[in-house]
This record gives structure tokens, sequence and C-alpha cells, in this order.
């Protein structure tokens, strides 16, 4: 966030932080969200971050695309509908080459529960989210090795 009046200097060190560097091509981040706004704004901070995200609306959805791709990340919200975040961060951590799994939740309940991290969540993100917030969470992903 970046008050306005700003200096030069100023909006020059906002965007600089955003061109941080990052794994030589970038995650391939499957972002899972029904809500559009919120998918579009998570999905431009991590394309300017060089990361490739696809976007789907549902867990049936993340599912399917999950089948057909091998994901990095995922970053899920909480509330789907149908199905839990949580429940489909399970899942998803009985797949063979599991994503690292990110939980996008708006919760306050949800981002101090200790059995995420048994259910195959390996972070938890609060809602809203900055930019700053998302890069953090990705500097934990593990990078992967050579075959």
């Amino acid at each position: 966030m970046l008050g306005k009046p700003c200096s030069r200097a100023e909006l020059e060190a906002a965007i600089g932080n955003l061109l941080v560097p990052k794994p030589a091509s970038g995650f391939d981040v499957l972002l899972v969200d029904d809500e559009p706004a919120f998918a579009r704004a998570v999905r431009d901070l991590l394309s300017l971050q060089g990361h490739h995200v696809t976007v789907v609306d549902s867990a049936a959805a993340a599912l399917s695309a999950v089948a057909g791709h091998v994901f990095d990340v995922v970053l899920t919200d909480y509330s789907l509908g149908e199905v839990t975040g949580a429940e489909l961060a399970e899942t998803l951590s009985d797949t063979p080459g599991s994503p690292f799994l990110v939980l996008v939740t708006g919760y306050a309940s949800e981002i101090d529960d200790p059995t995420l991290l048994s259910r195959g969540v390996n972070a938890v993100l609060p809602k809203p989210c900055r930019g700053e917030d998302l890069r953090q969470i990705l500097t934990r992903v593990p990078l992967a090795q050579p075959a």
C-alpha cells in the first residue's frame, strides 16, 4: 500500500519490491477461489512476481486441473461451497508429487488451527493478503531437485 502523495523514490521502491528474485521460471500455481475479484487480484500479484497462474473457481475444477497438470503450488480459499479448502488440501496431499498447499482464509479460527498441517496444508495465509504476504509464503516452497 502506498499513500498519496508519494515521491518518485517511494513509488519506484514499491514497484521494485514486487520484482524480487524468484525461481528461474517462476512457480506453476493453481489458484482456487470462487470470488472473481479476489482471484484476479491474486493472479495479477503472482504474475507480477513471475509465476504462471491457472485460476479455477471450485474444488471439482481444481481436482480436474491437477489430474492433467503438475503444479508447484496450490493456493485455495477455505470457503469453496461444496467442500472446504482444507478438505481439498487433504485430497491433494494424498496424490503423488503433491504440490505445496496454501490455505487462504478470512476466518480467524482457521488461521491458528493446528490440525491443518496434518491435513496436508503447508501454510495458511489470512485474507486480505498483500503481494509481500504471497512472496513470503512462496519462499517456503521447496525448489524441485534436478532428476
